[in-house]
């Protein structure tokens, strides 16, 4: 359900004007993410968690969940 509400509120800001288009790198909203696989993703390809890099998600605290995190709100 999340990725559901995730894509609805991309489509709110693409009316509102405050995201150009799913086309653009993720990096151009979320700076954090700047020089990184995720970063150069378009938003498209993350909406469909088609970015094609791989992630590793076993809640260690040093897994990908933890540095996505990190990178994108501390």
């Amino acid at each position: 359900m999340a990725k559901t509400v995730t894509a609805m509120l991309i489509g709110i800001a693409i009316a509102e004007g405050r995201i150009r288009s799913v086309d653009d790198p993720a990096a151009a909203y979320v700076p954090g993410l700047a020089g990184t696989e995720y970063g150069r993703t378009p938003l498209r390809h993350l909406l469909q968690m088609s970015s094609g890099v791989r992630f590793i998600e076993n809640y260690s605290g040093r897994d990908d969940v933890a540095r996505l995190w990190i990178d994108t709100v501390v």
